[in-house]
């Protein structure tokens, strides 16, 4: 389905080739993380398939839900750690969502009979097996429930060799942890990390997964220019050096004289809009026009951040590129 909407929004299709001038990736992720905002397929339905285990959770008792777990979990503490083998192709994909989700959930400590001791998140930000892995490689006891692990008075934990010093303190500190839990006779429960209210939603889970680690300062700005879509756009492609000037059409295996028609530099976004002497003699009029200076991009997309104070400004500038 992504192969056809990229097809779609670059008007590629067959007898019609076209470059995609940027990749889906880029095109799918939010507007406030850099991209165009249209939805990415896959990641959707990954965070939809998200809801089946908040349900499964949520609605223990139930009659489907009981059929589901005597299934697929019948020997097995909770949903994270069920196989997809044998599975119908239905929860194959609900698992195939749990992979993500249980990242972002954590557990609510009750009796401790459906927390696996190691591999799941019951304390601090990741499982016991990242904050102990040194432990874990070398405990006999994997895979097994908190409530297993410790009755109140015992942890019931065997290793295959001796410790070394620094394993000790590690051991101690895994001991105090372990004695802070206080079991109850209440279930296990799951909080959502992502919602203020604990409670999984789709919106939270697609923001997370369509987030890239970095967020960039100017590119979305863009929209908040008082210009025509079309134009926002296009300042959009030239923020990401994705317009199809001679070196990126390179990139793209079309060869093409590389030289800028106006004089014999090579011709870059950068040099196309800012430092060919054309542009440069555009920009001088437009800074008699309005006095305010636009040597490069960076002078001209400081602007954007201010969408109020430099209204007018920016929505010149745009049109100066557009045109």
């Amino acid at each position: 389905i992504n192969t056809h909407l990229a097809n779609c929004m670059w008007n590629d299709y067959e007898g019609h080739e076209k470059i995609h001038l940027a990749n889906w990736h880029l095109v799918s992720m939010k507007k406030e993380y850099g991209g165009l905002g249209i939805p990415n397929a896959r990641d959707l339905n990954l965070a939809l398939l998200g809801s089946w285990v908040k349900r499964f959770v949520k609605e223990e008792g139930k009659i489907w839900q009981k059929i589901v777990h005597n299934k697929y979990l019948r020997n097995v503490p909770n949903i994270f750690c069920s196989s997809s083998t044998q599975a119908s192709t239905f929860w194959k994909g609900v698992l195939w969502a749990a992979k993500a989700l249980k990242f972002g959930y954590k557990w609510h400590v009750g009796n401790g009979k459906k927390v696996r001791f190691w591999e799941d998140n019951w304390f601090g930000n990741a499982p016991l097996t990242v904050q102990f892995w040194d432990l874990f490689c070398i405990c006999d006891q994997k895979g097994v429930t908190l409530s297993e692990v410790w009755d109140g008075s015992e942890v019931r934990l065997t290793f295959r060799r001796t410790f070394t010093e620094e394993m000790i303190t590690r051991w101690f500190e895994l001991i105090g942890i372990v004695e802070g839990v206080c079991l109850s006779e209440e279930g296990d429960s799951l909080v959502w990390q992502y919602e203020s209210n604990g409670i999984y939603s789709t919106q939270s889970l697609y923001a997370v997964i369509n987030f890239r680690g970095v967020q960039p300062v100017f590119v979305p700005t863009v929209w908040n220019i008082k210009v025509p879509p079309k134009i926002q756009v296009f300042l959009w492609l030239l923020s990401n050096n994705k317009l199809m000037t001679v070196d990126n059409l390179a990139k793209r295996g079309v060869d093409k004289p590389k030289n800028c028609r106006f004089c014999d530099e090579i011709e870059t976004i950068n040099h196309l809009f800012f430092q060919c002497v054309v542009a440069k003699k555009i920009w001088a009029y437009f800074e008699q026009f309005i006095n305010i200076h636009v040597g490069s991009y960076t002078d001209m997309a400081t602007k954007w951040l201010d969408s109020k104070k430099f209204c007018t400004a920016n929505s010149l500038s745009a049109g100066v590129c557009w045109g």
